[in-house]
């Protein structure tokens, strides 16, 4: 087909009218041949009223409307709807900068399945004033001189070797047909859903291949007014500990030599939900101890003993 876009973006929406424009205006100054789905989570702001004027302009905006449902259930309704030959994440309250076009032709040249590019922070002080600072890369130098082309699974591997891992699931272009063919999708109903799905786009196939391409193209807002990396309730931590659980059931379909890997990643996790808790309050503590923290004793004991010493002490 013709016609047929090279990239599909899709854009959940929940309430971000303030940074909404800035997003959309990134997306459609981009010089590949796009479509913009946006999937409104019932956004109770002006951003529909912001969507709705955009697309009135833009004919590669389509527009879908649901009652609050979760990012997750919105990136998958896109995910179903996606024409283009790629698949681009882009929370709404972040941005693209520059061209990412050479990017992607360069990823095709090399048959890649996931080609990913490189992402700053703007980072927010307690006057919301912004500054800048590069998101590491996952594999390649520390300059990020050259790209660098591996495997999924020689990717992970040398994610534990550095020890460093974020899940770069909005500034990594995957390939529709290689997340159709594997029915790869997000867990909904949970939090983290991003990091069990960029595990799976890594080791869905042992041929897939990833590039990481020395190129800033992805702006990441964290510590806003909105940001959910704020949150310190209940919820968010049973939460965490259920993601753990569904990479610890899929790590053990995958060989074992990536096992150590996978541990790693959980490691992140696992002092994220457990740095929250030492801030909790007795109550608090107590409520959850029946539920979860009995549960991962154990296997915490087992497998990150330090951790064990450090949160028990």
């Amino acid at each position: 087909m013709p016609n047929k876009p090279k990239i599909t973006f899709i854009i959940p929406v929940y309430n971000s009218a303030l940074y909404l424009e800035e997003c959309l205006n990134s997306l459609l100054n981009q010089s590949i041949h796009k479509e913009i789905i946006i999937i409104d989570d019932g956004s109770s702001d002006s951003s529909l009223s912001i969507i709705l004027e955009y697309q009135q302009k833009h004919p590669e905006i389509l527009l879908i409307k649901q009652p609050n449902q979760g990012a997750a259930t919105a990136k998958n309704k896109g995910i179903a709807l996606a024409t283009g030959e790629f698949i681009s994440f882009i929370d709404s309250d972040d941005f693209l900068i520059g061209d990412i076009s050479p990017v992607l032709h360069f990823g095709e040249a090399n048959n890649c399945e996931l080609i990913k590019f490189g992402s700053v922070w703007q980072n927010y002080d307690i006057h919301q004033n912004h500054k800048y600072s590069q998101i590491p890369y996952l594999f390649s130098g520390t300059n990020g001189s050259n790209a660098t082309l591996l495997t999924g699974y020689e990717a992970l591997l040398e994610i534990e070797r550095r020890r460093y891992w974020i899940p770069g699931c909005c500034w990594t272009l995957i390939k529709r047909e290689y997340i159709e063919k594997h029915k790869i999708c997000f867990q909904e109903n949970i939090i983290a859903e991003d990091q069990l799905f960029y595990l799976q786009l890594l080791t869905k196939s042992a041929k897939c291949q990833i590039i990481e391409v020395p190129s800033i193209h992805y702006v990441y807002r964290r510590g806003h007014v909105n940001s959910i990396s704020d949150r310190l309730d209940k919820k968010y931590i049973e939460e965490h500990f259920d993601m753990i659980e569904l990479i610890l059931e899929y790590m053990h379909t995958l060989p074992e030599y990536l096992h150590r890997s996978f541990l790693f990643i959980i490691r992140n996790l696992l002092w994220t939900t457990l740095s929250i808790i030492q801030r909790w309050d007795a109550m608090q503590i107590e409520s959850l101890e029946y539920l979860y923290l009995n549960k991962w004793q154990i296997f915490i004991k087992e497998n990150y003993f330090d951790l064990f010493e450090h949160f028990n002490n």
